[in-house]
């Protein structure tokens, strides 16, 4: 009843429903941080692994209304193990004098990632593309990045 109700609400408030998943995206983030540092083990890329496992992009190829919803607590919790895995890792390769500009620098390219729903936006209207082929594609982005962490990963 709910997916139902939600899907065809979406149509009626979509500035609302788009508050709704960013909201409960970065909640979910945050959340899982406290978490994140118990799976992040020094000299090993665990917490990158998982948290590009955990993201699973391909799966928004086929969120559609309530979907939306779970995939939002999925790439939530993807993006804040992979936040914490990333600034782990920049204080231990890090000296001291260059924690803070590695840290700015991690930051600024992490955030750099929030442009893509303005991009993806943009090819949708002017191009056609339509959103399930893009999210495939971004989909297998994540895998070949995986796949790339996996190789290089040393335990």
């Amino acid at each position: 009843m709910l997916p139902t109700l939600l899907a065809s609400r979406v149509h009626d408030a979509p500035i609302a429903f788009s508050a709704l998943i960013t909201v409960i995206t970065l909640g979910c983030g945050f959340a899982i941080q406290s978490l994140a540092r118990r799976i992040d083990r020094p000299g090993t890329a665990r917490a990158a692994v998982v948290a590009l496992v955990v993201c699973g992009v391909a799966l928004a190829a086929w969120a559609c209304g309530a979907l939306a919803l779970v995939l939002a607590v999925v790439l939530g919790a993807g993006y804040g193990i992979g936040l914490v895995a990333g600034l782990q890792e920049i204080e231990r390769i890090a000296r001291p004098d260059d924690l803070a500009g590695l840290t700015a620098v991690f930051y600024s390219v992490g955030y750099l990632g929030f442009g893509v729903a303005a991009l993806l936006a943009f090819l949708h209207q002017s191009v056609g593309l339509e959103y399930p082929r893009m999210f495939a594609v971004a989909g297998l982005g994540a895998a070949g990045c995986l796949g790339v962490v996996v190789r290089n990963y040393r335990a």
